[in-house]
């Protein structure tokens, strides 16, 4: 009887232990919502912008409005958002994650990159006239 007394007892103060772990774990981590806004140089929202924080799989696409928004489960501390999309010259900007609530990190003045590599040279030279008329009539 006493033995049964003792394992029990054991078992519960081991699954105390546990659960008293899961808190201290999720209290080191900062669940922070980063947002923000990606516009280009006129000020024009640029929607399929991809936003990740570097060396993570962390991270948001811009919609419509230009806008994104994630959640980041990490470490208070010091990281690199980057900001990349097809045609875009890719921005990395540090930022400082605080242990809780929200980060907002707009980025302005995106400008599109003519050397595209993975284009053919035909196409590329489109583009980069289809982008000097583009800048004309703007």
């Amino acid at each position: 009887m006493k033995e049964r007394l003792l394992s029990n007892r054991r078992k519960y103060l081991s699954s105390l232990l546990f659960v008293c772990f899961l808190f201290v774990g999720a209290t080191l981590s900062a669940q922070v919502v980063v947002k923000g806004k990606v516009t280009d140089q006129g000020g024009n929202a640029l929607s399929g912008v991809s936003v990740t924080i570097k060396t993570t799989d962390l991270g948001a696409t811009t919609n419509e409005s230009g806008t994104y928004s994630f959640v980041a489960n990490l470490k208070p501390g010091s990281y690199v958002l980057v900001f990349s999309s097809a045609g875009l010259k890719t921005i990395e900007k540090k930022i400082s994650l605080p242990a809780s609530g929200e980060l907002v990190t707009d980025v302005s003045g995106c400008h599109f990159s003519l050397s595209v590599p993975f284009l053919p040279l035909k196409l590329r030279n489109s583009l980069v006239l289809l982008m000097s008329l583009c800048a004309l009539f703007s």
